[in-house]
């Protein structure tokens, strides 16, 4: 957006996507002699905030993927498998120190070793299912492989969300409609009739009652539309109305002469 302002404008100056601050800078980066291009920023700079910007929406997709389907643990001969979504990894915890083998297999397929976790892992993807079927040392105690495992989970979890009772019914249109025109039965003229006369509000204020300012002065500017007189019509109007009428008086006298005659 800078660069397009700075490209029809052949400024900076007013450009509403800088700060003082940042337009003062962006000037003095434009003047020092290593500054490249006529522009305020470079094309390679742009697209490395396109490629941060895919980064970003790639892991969030990853991470609410995790959370709708989730990811299956594991119990192995000498210890346990977790799956742990907050801290994004697959977890191994084992009772006692594997021997060197096993702890070369587990390097060999992405696991390393974290003291702070006490466990060895590898960020939580499915990649890291099918890296612990090579890691014999871990299968499951039900002789299925850990990617066999994680399909039944997601199996399950997709049978599970359809037998989940259906959301709330949408609104009852027809009940809506009979509540419109239960409305309209209390209106008059486009005025809602239960409310409050100025007379009924003078009422309670006699009594001791709190009546809002605003509502008596609704209720009066009500009366005072409902007694209004009709709009007087125009003398073209009234011409018109008299021309209409003539034909008809004509008539009427001559079958009146006719009568007497």
């Amino acid at each position: 957006a800078v660069n397009a302002y700075y490209r029809k404008h052949k400024t900076l100056d007013g450009c509403p996507h800088l700060s003082p601050e940042q337009l003062e800078k962006l000037k003095a980066d434009m003047a020092s002699s290593w500054h490249l291009g006529d522009k305020p920023f470079a094309t390679w700079a742009l697209s490395n905030n396109s490629a941060e910007i895919r980064r970003v929406k790639d892991r969030i997709k990853s991470l609410s993927q995790q959370k709708e389907i989730g990811f299956v643990g594991w119990e192995f001969d000498g210890g346990k498998v977790e799956a742990n979504t907050e801290a994004n990894r697959l977890q191994i915890f084992f009772e006692d120190k594997p021997d060197e083998a096993t702890r070369e297999a587990l390097k060999s397929n992405g696991f390393r070793w974290s003291p702070k976790a006490g466990a060895w892992q590898r960020q939580l993807t499915s990649n890291a299912y099918y890296a612990a079927d090579y890691v014999k040392a871990i299968a499951p105690l039900t002789g299925e492989k850990p990617t066999e495992l994680q399909r039944a989970h997601i199996r399950a979890q997709k049978v599970a969300a359809q037998e989940q009772p259906a959301q709330e019914q949408p609104e009852n249109y027809l009940k809506a409609a009979e509540q419109t025109t239960e409305q309209n039965y209390n209106m008059i003229d486009g005025q809602i009739n239960n409310t409050p006369t100025a007379a009924e509000l003078e009422e309670k204020a006699k009594a001791g009652g709190q009546i809002s300012l605003a509502e008596y002065a609704e209720a009066l500017k009500a009366e005072k539309k409902q007694t209004e007189p009709e709009k007087k019509l125009s003398i073209r109007a009234q011409l018109k109305a008299a021309k209409e009428q003539t034909p008809k008086k004509q008539a009427r006298q001559k079958t009146q002469d006719l009568e007497r005659s």
